[in-house]
């Protein structure tokens, strides 16, 4: 994440600071694009304008925030900014413009796809139009180009919650889902912009009784470039799960693997609730240790929600967690802006990993999850 004290850095490591327009507003009619959804609503609340500047930075297009004097402030994201067009001596608003300085690299060139991913838990509660209504607005609030949505576990939930999510903008009408899980297992079903990408080849694969692996390959309508997304849930728990976690590691890194040996070696985003929060949880380490047939890199983690990117393969622009989401879910969304570096090189496809054994051993039952496989979806 950008550190506190500037809102990007230059190459030279130096701060860059954002450029203050007081008492100045800009947005929709006056001087800029309203990036927030629903217009002329605030995209969170916070205590510091550093947080302000992590959600702009997260975002695709946003080149300024509006923040209110207020105590904590009001948050809002604008593109296309003409200062001259905006409203001047406007008391209790203030303007900031991000630095125009190339944004931090976390590894590998600049001339690649530069995407938006977001890993979003949206809690199995009660599935209304209404709540369904408020998480979309959390997703369409951050646009990512791919999402993994968590404990949406119906036929049901993803009817509703694409609906809703298309009627908030006509811009929002090119999202569609990947393939679901069957028997509604618990998965991280993957949401994509079909404005943007195709599915190649998508599925899940079921694992430890009550879950799902949820992966798609994608191919980049623009540069016809692919791009394989895993969206997991794991078991819950502790100790007692970490050996299915480390299972899970291998049985991710084998997959992608072998679709890089099938259909060519495309780089590889993994987002979900892993349910690892403990430090002395092995899993992580396995996936970033290099000991499995594709490596990962953390990109950015909150609680129990993770983003990987596929080590050497993105540079990571920006990452935030998400405050305030509208929809009630006990999650906060995380996001992360990366660009796919075209320049790595591509070698051999890498080798399937063996597979652990698991503490308990693989013939004991898997322990339960935190809630109950859901019940069937009402009629809609």
């Amino acid at each position: 994440e950008f550190p506190a004290e500037c809102g990007g850095c230059d190459p030279a490591g130096q701060p860059a600071t954002w450029t203050l327009h007081a008492s100045t507003n800009c947005y929709a009619g006056f001087g800029a694009e309203d990036l927030e959804t629903p217009g002329g609503s605030p995209c969170c609340t916070f205590a510091s304008i550093d947080d302000c500047f992590a959600q702009c930075a997260a975002t695709a297009g946003c080149e300024a925030v509006v923040v209110t004097s207020t105590s904590p402030l009001l948050c809002y994201r604008r593109g296309y900014v003409e200062l001259s067009s905006c409203v001047a001596d406007y008391v209790g608003y203030d303007t900031y413009i991000m630095p125009s300085v190339p944004p931090p690299d976390g590894g590998g060139g600049g001339d690649g796809v530069q995407l938006k991913a977001m890993s979003f838990n949206v809690r199995f509660a009660e599935q209304s139009p209404e709540r369904n209504a408020q998480l979309a607005a959390a997703i369409a609030q951050q646009r990512p180009d791919v999402a993994s949505i968590q404990e949406c576990v119906t036929a049901f939930c993803r009817e509703q919650l694409l609906t809703a999510l298309h009627s908030l903008g006509d811009d929002l009408r090119d999202y569609q889902w990947a393939a679901d899980a069957p028997a509604q297992l618990w998965d991280g079903d993957i949401l994509y912009r079909a404005g943007t990408w195709s599915v190649v080849q998508d599925g899940a694969v079921p694992y430890d009784r009550t879950r799902a692996m949820s992966w798609a390959r994608l191919r980049h309508a623009a540069t016809a470039s692919d791009l394989l997304v895993y969206g997991m849930h794991q078991l819950p728990g502790g100790e007692e799960v970490w050996g299915y976690h480390e299972q899970n590691a291998v049985m991710i890194a084998n997959h992608a693997a072998a679709e890089k040996a099938a259909g060519g070696d495309a780089p590889v985003l993994l987002l979900g609730d892993l349910n690892e929060d403990s430090p002395s949880n092995p899993a992580p380490s396995s996936l970033t240790g290099g000991g499995l047939a594709v490596t990962f890199t953390l990109a950015h983690r909150s609680w129990v929600d993770y983003i990987y990117t596929e080590e050497g393969r993105f540079g990571v622009i920006a990452t935030a967690t998400v405050a305030d989401a509208p929809g009630g879910s006990d999650h906060q969304p995380i996001v992360a802006v990366v660009r796919i570096d075209s320049a790595a090189e591509i070698g051999p496809a890498p080798s399937p990993s063996p597979l652990p054994s698991p503490s308990p051993s693989p013939s004991s039952s898997p322990p339960p999850s935190a809630s109950p496989p859901p019940p069937p979806p009402p009629s809609p």
